[in-house]
Order: C-alpha cells, then sequence, then structure tokens
C-alpha cells in the first residue's frame, strides 16, 4: 500500500485531516510510552533491581589448643594455647555477584584486643552464600597487665569469656556500571569452658553499614 500516493489522491481538506490524526496520534503514543517504560523500571527498582544488604554469620565456633593453666607458685605464670575457630557464612541476596575484599577479624578480652585473623577476598554470586573459615589464637601475651589477675580469676573460676569482631568490605555490581559499597560486620560473644575446652554459650549481632 502505497500512502503517499493515497494521501495524494485525496481532496486538500482531507489530507490536512489524515496529518493531523497521525500527529495527534504520534503526540499520545510518546507520552504514554514513555510512561510505560517509566512503570517498568520503578517495578524493576522495587524488586529485581533493589540492591540488598549482604549479611555474615556464624555457622559455627569451636575451639582447639590446650585448656588454660595457672600456676601461682613460685612464681604468677598463665599458660594460654586457644584457638577459637569461627566458620563465616556469607549470604548475598542480591541478583548480581558481590564482591568482598580483604576483611578482619578480631578477638577481645575485657575490651581489649588479644589476637587477630585476616580474612581473603573473593566474589559470591547473584542469590548465594559462601563459607569463610577464620582462626583467632588468643595470645596471652597480648592481655593489658590490668586485667592479668581477672583472667586469672576467671580462669580459676571455670569460664573465660571473649567477644569476637568481624568486619568485611565489599560492594554490589549492577551490571558491571553501578556499584553498591556495604560492610557487613558481626559482634559474637562466647563463654569458654574451662578445662573443658568448650564454648558454652554463644551470643552474636549482625549488622549491614554503608
Amino acid at each position: 500500500m502505497n500512502t503517499e500516493k493515497d494521501d495524494q489522491g485525496l481532496p486538500a481538506e482531507g489530507r490536512n485531516s489524515l496529518r493531523g490524526r497521525r500527529c495527534l496520534v504520534f503526540l499520545l503514543a510518546v507520552p504514554l510510552l514513555l510512561f510505560l517504560l517509566s512503570v517498568v523500571a520503578l517495578v524493576l527498582s522495587l524488586t529485581l533491581l533493589k540492591p540488598r544488604d549482604p549479611t555474615v554469620s556464624v555457622a559455627s565456633a569451636t575451639l582447639s589448643g590446650i585448656s588454660p593453666q595457672v600456676t601461682l607458685f613460685p612464681v604468677l605464670k598463665i599458660e594460654l594455647n586457644v584457638t577459637l575457630n569461627i566458620i563465616l557464612l556469607i549470604h548475598n541476596r542480591n541478583h548480581f555477584s558481590f564482591r568482598h575484599g580483604p576483611g578482619k577479624s578480631i578477638v577481645l578480652y575485657r575490651g581489649g584486643q588479644v589476637g587477630e585473623a585476616e580474612l581473603l577476598p573473593g566474589e559470591i554470586p547473584a542469590r548465594k552464600s559462601a563459607e569463610m573459615p577464620c582462626r583467632l589464637m588468643l595470645e596471652v601475651d597480648k592481655v593489658m597487665a590490668e586485667d592479668v589477675a581477672s583472667l586469672v580469676r576467671d580462669v580459676l573460676g571455670g569460664e573465660v569469656v571473649v567477644k569476637s569482631r568481624t568486619s568485611i568490605p565489599g560492594r554490589v555490581r549492577l551490571w558491571k556500571v553501578l556499584r553498591r559499597h556495604v560492610v557487613a560486620t558481626s559482634e559474637c560473644q562466647y563463654t569458654i569452658g574451662v578445662p573443658a575446652m568448650t564454648i558454652q554459650s554463644q551470643d552474636c549481632k549482625y549488622e549491614t553499614k554503608f
């Protein structure tokens, strides 16, 4: 069908009317198309494309080493050879990959740092989880001088309470164009039974910071 020839076969008034209707349809179609595209973009941003915070949690925690010992005579001596073995579980809830950089985990006794461990970087695929091992060795020589007496009492009393803090920075990539930087953190308190060398209780809190 040759529209141009058909238009030429019409009277001038008819041609103007036809062109007017076409312009009207075009003017109505463009805003409608833009509106539909905006609705689709809004739905995607609220569902599929909405960034979700990656989370880190403690899957398991065990102890290894030798039970702490205290010698009172002739010289006060504390033997501490304990390693806290933690399996961290990082869950990526996004529809896009989560790449995390080197992380860090520390262990504290009465607020003072007595051990630390570096966590390797990596990448977690969309909607997947990955385990990350972390070995924290408690170093007695890092116990603050004012806390030595408390450590002796705790060991003799059969319970030593320590805390671990873990920080894993990373970013969520959206089609390699948009990036959202996040830091997944966890803080746990462990009660270690002495001399049984068992974790009697565990209390953890998790958070994601921007």
